[in-house]
This record gives structure tokens, C-alpha cells and sequence, in this order.
């Protein structure tokens, strides 16, 4: 009976922990939309748990309809680890090695001096083909025939430099050794296996309610949409749209072992120059190795966050590009893993003068201008934008945006005559001219 009641114990505890960090993840979201600096889908698990999985927004402003869980968006660049995992399962069957060199698959100068490992970690030296206004959208051979014209950036492995070249490359390859279209080989090898039953490719075709509208900034009064990409533009750099439901599907497939290999999934996830892999970016925070991916272009910016050890996932989703998809992503790291955190805008009783605060501050490189700007404490640095101060409690106030405390410092008359800038161990002072 004991160890029955010890059981029943420990699960309530479990689930009571699961639904106070729901209610602080919901409130953290809910505190970036209600600021107008987030309008999207999260959804956060660890596990089988599901720790949150909700929509705050608009999916189209014309059409008035809300955003919901099964709201699909245009992911971009997370795009990238669907190539890089396909084409590492291509090298499980024997298809390809990571080693071969560009020669082996297309004539062009300095093929024979790039290999498939150097195009998934960007350290291939290609020219980037977006650095040209006028590029289109090109097919393979057009492309070939570009990459043919310009020079390497580096020589292939000594640097690193982000290279959608090097994936568009890449989905070549793939249908080389395939017989099939990129987007086929993706549906058959991919999606279709884990049934991700709402994610695909050409966004600008899909015809489904649940699609969703980009903007540059959904909180202003235009109504006007961004551009929706066609054709082949973003190809295997940056082409599919999906689902949050459907992005954890692919996470539990890499978890489970499903796709790729133990030996394939530590080739991916070891950094191989500027803490990036094969197709993830890679980090340590609190001892935990995170693996991840943004995408933003046009409308969207997206993020998806693992921690395979711990079997993490946090999906954050946005159809407006006034947002910091990784900002909050970073919030939401934080409640996960149990970490001190702050909900910006949720500001106790205000019971001192903002206007006590506002002034001149000079730090030995630069000014500080505080001012109040629609009811709120606003701190402008010279050349580096304006951000919303939130009030932690009198005296402190936080910089979101900066991830920075500022700190009001008084005379023995009570009289502000500094502010402190603290983030971490750093500490910048400023004196009130």
C-alpha cells in the first residue's frame, strides 16, 4: 500500500509540474502576443507529454479566419535538415558517400574539389545564388550553368559561409541518384513513411483552409499579404511548408531511430565550423546538446528546437516577420528546463512616475536617451534602435529584445543618477548628464 501511495505521489507531482509550466509557457506566449510580437503556432513536448500545443492569432486578415493548431505555414530553412536527413539515409543504403566529390555527379570547375559533407555543412565555398536580385527561379541545368560562371567564395572546407547554393545543390543529387523529383523523393522517403499528411511543397498552389497568410507585419493595418514563393525558388533550401504536428512527427521519427541511424544522427548533430553539422545548428546550454533550425523569408519565421537527450521539442510557428521566433523559442527553452525566466509585460502596480526615469545616461561609448513613448519606458542607444523597457519591479526594468536589465541607480536624496546595463557578468554604467 505504501509504495502504491508513493506511485500515486510521485504521478500527481509529475502533473502538477506539467501543468504549472503549461500555464507558464501559455503565458509567456500569450505576454509576446498581446505586445504584437508573436502571431502563430507553438507547440512544446517532452516526451510523449505534450506540455503545449495552441494558436494565438490570425491566419488571414482578409478572409478573418483564426489561427489553430492545424495551421500551416511556409517553414523555409528548416527545410534544410529534411534534405540533409535524406540524403544521409541515401548514404545508409550505400547510395552516396558523403566523401564523393561534386565530379562524380556534374562537370564544372572545382566540382572535384567539393564533397557532398562540405554542401550539408555549408563549408563548400559555392557562390551564393540569392546574392543575385535577378537569379528567378532556376532549373538544374540553368543552375549548373550559373555555378559554372562564378568563382568560390573559399576553398572548399577552411571557412564557413551560409550557402542555399550548396542545398539546391544538394537536391540535385538527390534526384540524380533517386530518378526522381526532389519534392517526389522527399514525399516518398519522408512524409509519406511518417505520415506527415500536411506538409508538401509550391505553397503558393495549396489550396487547403488551413493555409495560412504571410505578412510582414500582421499587426498594422495593411492588409496587404507578402509575396507567396512559386516554383522552385527555394527548392531544397528552403521550399516546404508544414505543420507543427507534422514537424514533431518528424522529430519522433529521428528520435525513434526511425530515419537515420545512432552513427548517421552523431555525424548530423557534431559541429563541424560555426556550430553548424549536417543540417542543424548545434549549441550546448545547461549541459544539454541542442540541435536546431530557424527559416524566415517572405511572411514566415519558423524554429524548431531538440534536445534528443532529453527528447525536447519545442516548434514555434510565425506568419509575420515582425517577430522573434528565436527569442521566444529561448523562452520557452528556459520553462522547459526549469530555469529563472521573465514574462515581459506582465508589469506589477505601477506605484513610481515613469518620468523619474527618463533622461540623458552617458556610458564611456556611447549615450542612452530613456524616454516614455505610448504609456511605456523606452531606452534609445544612438545607431542601434529604440526597445520597450518592462518593468521587473521599481527601479529595474528589461530589455527583451537586448536580454538586458536596466538598473536605475539613486543619490541619498533618492535622486536617479545612473543605469546600469547587466547581462550576466557583463555590467556597462552610464551617468545622468
Amino acid at each position: 500500500m505504501k509504495q502504491l501511495l508513493m506511485v500515486i505521489t510521485l504521478a500527481a507531482a509529475l502533473q502538477s509540474s506539467s501543468q504549472t509550466k503549461q500555464a507558464a509557457m501559455d503565458s509567456m506566449v500569450n505576454s509576446y502576443y498581446r505586445m504584437n510580437r508573436f502571431n502563430g503556432v507553438v507547440l512544446v513536448t517532452k516526451g510523449n507529454k505534450v506540455l503545449l500545443n495552441k494558436a494565438y492569432g490570425t491566419a488571414n486578415k482578409r478572409k478573418q479566419t483564426q489561427l489553430s493548431t492545424e495551421s500551416i505555414f511556409q517553414i523555409y530553412s528548416i527545410t534544410k535538415p529534411f534534405t540533409s536527413t535524406l540524403v544521409l539515409m541515401l548514404a545508409q543504403k550505400n547510395q552516396l558517400n558523403l566523401d564523393d566529390t561534386l565530379s562524380k555527379y556534374f562537370n564544372f570547375p572545382s566540382a572535384d574539389k567539393i564533397i557532398i559533407r562540405q554542401l550539408l555543412s555549408h563549408t563548400s565555398g559555392l557562390y551564393e545564388f540569392t546574392r543575385d536580385s535577378n537569379h528567378g527561379e532556376p532549373d538544374s541545368i540553368s543552375f549548373i550553368n550559373y555555378i559554372k560562371t562564378k568563382p568560390l567564395d573559399f576553398t572548399p572546407g577552411s571557412s564557413w559561409s551560409y550557402s542555399n547554393s550548396g542545398y539546391w545543390m544538394l537536391g540535385l543529387i538527390i534526384e540524380k541518384i533517386t530518378g526522381m523529383s526532389y519534392e517526389k523523393a522527399v514525399e516518398k522517403m519522408i512524409f509519406e513513411p511518417l505520415k506527415m499528411k500536411h506538409s508538401g511543397f509550391y505553397f503558393s498552389k495549396l489550396e487547403d483552409v488551413n493555409k495560412t497568410a504571410g505578412y510582414w507585419n500582421i499587426f498594422d493595418s495593411s492588409m496587404t499579404e507578402s509575396e507567396v514563393y512559386g516554383g522552385r525558388s527555394a527548392y531544397a533550401a528552403g521550399a516546404i511548408y508544414s505543420t507543427a504536428g507534422d514537424l514533431l512527427l518528424f522529430h519522433r521519427a529521428l528520435q525513434s531511430g526511425k530515419l537515420l541511424s545512432p552513427e548517421s544522427l552523431q555525424d548530423a548533430y557534431t559541429i563541424i565550423k560555426a556550430n553548424y553539422g549536417l543540417g542543424w545548428i548545434l549549441s550546448d546550454f545547461d549541459n544539454k546538446h541542442l540541435v536546431y533550425h530557424s527559416g524566415g523569408a517572405a511572411g514566415y519565421r519558423t524554429n524548431m528546437l531538440r534536445i534528443p537527450s532529453e527528447d525536447i521539442c519545442i516548434i514555434v510557428l510565425a506568419n509575420t516577420e515582425s517577430t522573434s521566433a528565436q527569442k521566444l523559442t529561448d523562452k520557452l527553452l528556459l520553462i522547459t528546463l526549469n530555469k529563472p525566466y521573465f514574462i515581459p509585460g506582465t508589469v506589477p502596480e505601477q506605484t513610481d512616475s515613469l518620468q523619474v526615469y527618463t533622461g540623458i545616461f552617458k556610458a564611456s561609448e556611447f549615450d542612452i536617451v530613456v524616454s516614455i513613448e505610448k504609456g511605456d519606458l523606452v531606452a534609445e542607444i544612438k545607431d542601434r534602435g529604440k526597445t520597450i523597457l518592462y518593468r521587473r519591479k521599481p527601479g529595474v526594468y528589461y530589455a527583451d529584445e537586448l536580454d538586458t536589465d536596466f538598473i536605475f541607480g539613486y543619490d541619498e536624496s533618492g535622486k536617479i543618477v545612473s543605469l546600469t546595463f547587466s547581462k550576466g557578468s557583463q555590467k556597462i554604467e552610464a551617468k545622468k548628464k
